[in-house]
Formats: C-alpha cells, sequence, structure tokens
C-alpha cells in the first residue's frame, strides 16, 4: 500500500484509559448527540460550564493513561519507512500536549479541536495533508469511534478501525479493521 503518512486519533486509540465519558456526558445533558456540537449550540455560559466538565474528564485521562500496546512498534516502522505522522483529537490542544508528553508520544504535528471544525468534519485531516504535503489519497487514519470513521470518509482519507468492545458496530464503516495496533504494518506493507 502507497502510505505517505499515518494519522492517529489520541484517546482509546494511541492511549488506553479505564476513564469513561458516560458520566460527564450525562452532567452536560446531551444524551445520544454529539456533545461538542451540542455545546457549540448553548449560550456561553452553559458553553464555559459545559466545557469545564469536559476539562475534568481529560484531566481524568491525563491521571490514568497509558499507550496503547504496540503503538511505539508502529511508530519505529513509520519512522523507518519515512511515513509521516499526526494526530487528530476532538480533545482540547492542551490536553493533547500534557498526555504527548506524558507518554513521550513521538507525533509533533496535532490538530485539536480549537484548531478546525472537530471530527466527523474531515477538516482536521485536510489540514494535516496540507500541512504534511501529503495527498490525502496517500493517508491512513486509525481510530476507535464512528467519529473516526466519518471524519475519514469526509475527507477522502483510508480509515482503519481498531475494534474494541465499543467500536466493533463502525467496522462496516472501516476501510480496514484491526485488533492491535502493530497490525498497522502488515496493511502498509501489502
Amino acid at each position: 500500500m502507497d502510505v505517505g503518512a499515518v494519522i492517529f486519533d489520541l484517546d482509546g486509540t494511541i492511549t488506553k484509559t479505564d476513564v469513561r465519558f458516560a458520566p460527564f456526558r450525562e452532567r452536560i445533558g446531551c444524551g445520544d448527540g454529539d456533545v461538542l456540537d451540542y455545546i457549540s449550540r448553548a449560550d456561553e455560559h452553559e458553553r464555559e460550564k459545559f466545557y469545564r466538565i469536559i476539562g475534568e474528564y481529560e484531566r481524568k485521562i491525563q491521571e490514568n493513561c497509558s499507550l496503547n500496546d504496540g503503538f511505539m512498534e508502529v511508530m519505529n516502522f513509520l519512522n523507518k519507512k519515512g511515513i509521516k505522522t499526526g494526530i487528530v483529537t476532538r480533545s482540547s490542544r492542551e490536553h493533547a500536549e500534557i498526555v504527548i508528553k506524558k507518554l513521550g508520544i513521538p507525533i509533533k504535528h496535532v490538530v485539536a479541536r480549537e484548531d478546525a471544525e472537530p471530527k466527523p468534519s474531515g477538516e482536521p485531516l485536510i489540514m494535516l495533508s496540507k500541512k504534511l504535503a501529503v495527498p490525502v489519497e496517500k493517508m491512513l487514519f486509525v481510530g476507535d469511534f464512528l467519529w473516526d470513521m466519518l471524519a475519514g470518509k469526509n475527507a477522502g482519507v483510508k480509515t482503519v478501525l481498531l475494534l474494541n468492545e465499543h467500536s466493533k458496530k463502525f467496522a462496516h464503516l472501516a476501510d480496514y479493521t484491526i485488533e492491535k495496533l502493530n497490525e498497522i504494518i502488515g496493511l502498509i506493507e501489502k
């Protein structure tokens, strides 16, 4: 496969954590809808309150996260092959920078929710395509959730779904599915 860049989702893909979002979602009161879309439609006072709740969630992740198995193996492979990397996250830039520093994630190009319209928009991936000078057709986007698969589709980027108990229901939307991150190596070498 001719790949010039591999872009990763952060939380749940590069990292793993036991922190669950459901209790925070319940406090925001957005039901099953898109949390960030719900927050964007709230008045200024409510938005601030909701972002404080999201901030609590992100801090819990920062305290309780580790690298997903196989991530550094994939990064070593990508570096040896000269394949560029980036991160697209719906989290804040501050959160991404803290997690990247804490876990020693060797990726410097990050698009967070403040930088572009968040996933499922394809805008963050298109932004990285331009920044990395890699056409979208030569990119892979690796994620673990519906928004990741839709963002890839919306940007014209091939998607790789990291399967877990919650993500299996989105497998039909992915171009490829993997159970462990190091399976990306086999996909690229095909």
